[in-house]
């Protein structure tokens, strides 16, 4: 490690050669973005492995994801969950998880295979590329002081994690006892009213554009009107079944608000910079800068988010719209 950093220090003085050099490149500054992340996915919606996944996205620019495997673990368990993680710890993509919060999600009105207590949930944290707990979906368990809720997001709070919300059509005295407890993101906003309401309260708002629900041509428009500042906000997919990614992934959202009227700078903000902050990566991802991870999308065109040429960690995985090697399929 120490001869690793010796050597990027040369290379930045101008001592040592670079290990790539791409000439002819405009970098795009938003402050800075790069990578396209996906800061909350379902990846059982796409009926593909994390591996699978991975090598669908990476042509169209996404070279991150953070998963919420809470339908695994509805099933499978802590095990199930487990598998996942290790199954993505090898491949050219920077996989992380958040810890199902709710499982089973409705206790006495469906036959879950597992169940995860604070036990299980804390021995997920406690994994390196776990984020944090995921979207803590019993908001009326929340609201009514719900032991087995509140136990989860304590142990979260106290090992320093993230606590993802998910409260739909929460306002006033009820929002803020939710996030009195320690949510500190929302991505279920029925309108862009509701959108721009929980920015305003103080909470990030992740904008869905998937194939289950579709907010940016609610939100981007009304924000773009407003003038309102999009630094909380993120762009995330949610659900996406093989069919939609046939069509496009982020790279498809970033098209649609740009034509909507939010400038490519902010656009690219949404699925770069403002999601690797929120989750706590910026210090290593989501920018193009010394020191970071060499994560990026060379583009032909900024507006069209046409996508060229994709590197993760210092290597080209991508390149016309197809992964220059496949990804070989993983077993346990």
């Amino acid at each position: 490690m120490v001869a690793l950093k010796a050597s990027l220090v040369k290379a930045a003085l101008g001592e040592e050669d670079a290990d790539l050099l791409l000439r002819g490149v405009k970098l795009v500054d938003v402050a800075t973005g790069e990578v396209y992340i996906d800061g909350h996915v379902h990846v059982e919606s796409s009926h593909m492995t994390v591996a699978g996944f991975a090598e669908a996205v990476l042509p169209r620019g996404t070279t991150a994801a953070v998963f919420d495997p809470h339908e695994v673990a509805n099933v499978a368990g802590l095990e199930g969950v487990l598998c996942l993680i290790d199954e993505s710890a090898r491949l050219p993509f920077r996989a992380f998880f958040m810890a199902p919060s709710c499982v089973p999600s409705a206790p006495g009105l469906e036959t879950s295979g597992a169940e995860l207590g604070v036990d299980e949930v804390a021995r997920l944290l406690r994994r390196r590329r776990v984020l944090g707990l995921a979207e803590v979906m019993d908001y009326p368990g929340v609201l009514r002081c719900d032991a087995r809720v509140m136990s989860k997001v304590e142990r979260a709070l106290r090992m320093g994690r993230l606590v993802d919300g998910h409260c739909p059509g929460l306002k006033g005295r009820a929002l803020d006892a939710y996030m009195a407890l320690g949510a500190r993101s929302d991505h279920e906003a029925l309108d862009a009213e509701e959108a721009l309401y929980k920015l305003r309260r103080g909470l990030w708002v992740m904008i869905r554009e998937g194939s289950a629900s579709r907010m940016v041509d609610k939100v981007i428009p009304e924000a773009v009107r407003r003038g309102v500042d999009l630094r909380r906000a993120m762009i995330v997919s949610d659900d996406v079944d093989p069919r939609y990614l046939v069509h496009g992934h982020l790279d498809r959202a970033l098209r649609k608000a740009i034509r909507l009227g939010l400038s490519p700078i902010e656009a690219y903000r949404l699925v770069t910079l403002n999601p690797s902050t929120y989750f706590r990566l910026d210090l290593e991802v989501g920018l193009i800068a010394p020191g970071w991870r060499a994560d990026m999308v060379l583009l032909r065109s900024l507006e069209d988010v046409e996508v060229d040429r994709v590197m993760v960690g210092g290597r080209f995985v991508a390149s016309g719209g197809s992964m220059l090697r496949p990804i070989p399929p993983t077993s346990r």
